[in-house]
């Protein structure tokens, strides 16, 4: 070691280790309405300096089966390589969950009445429409 002014200094056998830094990619939870597609899957990485940058893909491995409403436990998974320069990568899945969809399904029924006979009344002209779909 040399510092301007001072004499030169040799230590022998010293050893420097620099480990890599821990980094988190967690998938930011997500949803959607039934009947609809995926939106685009993100996720918030923590643990960088410098505004260094972390490689990573958010994805749902159940699209296509699980597809019912309800919430989906880390179904969605953030992946990527382990090392990435000075970090070392960690990755925590997050939540899917499929709302019910009652913005695209519309009923219909013309109004009536009767009195009672115990017979059984039916609605006139009921009718569903799917959002874009008759």
């Amino acid at each position: 070691m040399t510092l301007e002014g001072y004499q030169t200094q040799q230590i022998d056998d010293l050893e420097i280790t620099v480990t890599h830094k821990d980094v988190t990619v967690t998938a930011n939870n997500a949803e959607k309405l039934f009947g609809h597609e995926d939106p685009t899957f993100s996720a918030t990485v923590t643990g960088t300096l410098n505004q260094d940058k972390i490689q990573y893909e958010v994805s749902r491995p159940g699209v296509g089966k699980d597809e019912a409403v309800g919430t989906y436990e880390d179904a969605l998974v953030a992946t990527g390589d382990e090392i990435q320069g000075n970090y070392k990568v960690a990755y925590v899945a997050g939540d899917f969950e499929i709302k019910t969809n009652a913005e695209d399904l519309k009923l219909t029924a013309q109004s009536g009445g009767g009195v009672y006979n115990a017979s059984p009344y039916y609605l006139n002209n009921v009718g569903a429409t799917l959002k874009g779909k008759h």
